[in-house]
């Protein structure tokens, strides 16, 4: 949705482009729905918004950013190091019956307060305006370029704010794939710094 935004905004929006990813959308939907038409109502079933602790993954999550945040009053300037929440964290500490056991080591479900854990207010801060300049680049970038590179770019960019979603529920920055996409992204930004922006595809 937000691609389609973009591409509105700009003037850009063809039907002809639309109806093939629409169609091939549904198609893959039909596919996958018998799969989890199943596993989704199950995963549900056990959640009660009057009271969060019913759901062991909720329960389980709350509990260790509730750690976490401990941890954080306790060294809030630097953190406590790289991947260092186990440390601190111990299954045993909670009642039976908690998701948690001595064979799963403890991960904070959410990127900033995982970032501010180990690395502090200082290593959030870092991360923010890394985050920051890049996103100031890449507005630059996409201004200046036009047809497939500026599509290029754009499409990266929704990745990342993809990533940006779902990392306050997941834990990724310690994976590959996240720093991979925001150095694709990074390179895109230099090689239209450095080359004229209304061919640098065709010259590809």
């Amino acid at each position: 949705l937000l691609v389609l935004w973009i591409a509105q905004k700009k003037g850009r929006l063809r039907l002809r482009g639309v109806v093939p990813l629409f169609v091939g959308l549904s198609v893959l939907l039909l596919a996958v729905s018998p799969l989890v038409v199943d596993l989704i109502p199950e995963r549900f079933r056990t959640i009660d918004l009057s009271d969060i602790s019913s759901d062991n993954t909720t329960w389980e999550r709350l509990a260790q950013m509730a750690v976490a945040v401990e941890d954080v009053q306790a060294h809030p300037l630097l953190g406590t190091g790289t991947a260092s929440f186990h440390l601190f964290y111990d299954p045993d500490d909670f009642p039976e019956g908690f998701a948690g056991d001595a064979d799963k080591p403890g991960w904070i479900s959410n990127t900033p307060l995982r970032i501010l854990h180990d690395t502090g207010v200082i290593g959030l801060v870092c991360f923010l305006l890394f985050l920051a300049f890049l996103l100031v680049a890449v507005r630059a970038s996409v201004r200046s370029a036009t047809g497939q590179t500026a599509g290029f770019v754009t499409a990266l960019l929704v990745g990342s704010a993809l990533y940006a979603i779902t990392f306050q529920a997941t834990e990724a920055t310690m994976l590959a794939f996240t720093w991979i996409h925001v150095g694709l992204l990074a390179a895109s930004v230099s090689i239209l710094q450095e080359e004229p922006p209304d061919d640098p595809c065709a010259s590809a």
